[in-house]
């Protein structure tokens, strides 16, 4: 890593240790916030039935989500 110049090694070695996040899957609020989101982007208007139908049956990830609004 020494072609970055001006970075101290110990910034260096911390930043190629990564970082750890803990990733939850989004709440259900959150994926009808989504959901209608990518609706509204469609122009599409979907009963909001629908909406829930979608958040409360899909509920891995935002592109797990995304890709159930358009199946």
């Amino acid at each position: 890593m020494s072609q970055i110049k001006g970075i101290e090694e110990r910034l260096i070695s911390r930043f190629q240790w990564g970082i750890t996040a803990d990733i939850q899957p989004p709440n259900w609020e959150m994926r009808v916030a989504i959901i209608q989101q990518k609706f509204e982007e469609a122009k599409m208007e979907v009963p909001e039935e629908v909406v829930h139908f979608i958040a409360s049956n899909v509920k891995d990830s935002i592109r797990t989500i995304e890709d159930a609004s358009w199946e």
